[in-house]
């Protein structure tokens, strides 16, 4: 399953003054995120060792290491725990993805100007981190 896509965000309301890297900011921090909880696929830790060690060490920034990876959020490049999460985490119907991205949006004219720097990270993090409790919690499952 593609949970995200980089390209996808062209395809929509994508501001086309904006570098098009601007479209892996909302994907590559979800990978930071992904990568930071030890949530990738064995597949994805050996075939992009180098990009995870680099994005685990912050000498990359998630959006960065996303566009390095294909730009693509792929079932293979999750464990089965975070593929289940990002179903439902990336729902458009009811999932809560945008909504904590939002609070990065605050202030800004869209949701692909937030800056693609740990600071952004550093603070839609705790909101993954609830999200994923709260989903931990309905699924009945044990958090990582």
């Amino acid at each position: 399953m593609t949970h995200d896509k980089a390209q996808w965000h062209f395809e929509g309301e994508f501001p086309r003054e904006l570098d098009p890297r601007q479209a892996h900011v909302p994907g590559g921090l979800l990978l930071a995120w992904l990568a930071a909880k030890g949530m990738l696929s064995e597949m994805a830790e050996e075939d992009f060792a180098d990009e995870v060690a680099r994005l685990r060490a912050r000498s990359i920034t998630g959006a960065e290491a996303y566009a390095l990876l294909g730009g693509v959020l792929d079932s293979d490049l999750l464990n089965p725990e975070a593929d289940d999460f990002l179903s439902a985490y990336l729902d458009p119907d009811s999932g809560d993805y945008w909504a904590d991205y939002g609070v990065l949006c605050a202030g800004l004219p869209s949701q692909y100007h937030v800056h693609d720097n740990w600071a952004s990270y550093d603070s839609i993090a705790p909101s993954i981190d609830a999200s994923f409790a709260r989903w931990c919690a309905r699924a009945g499952k044990p958090q990582a």
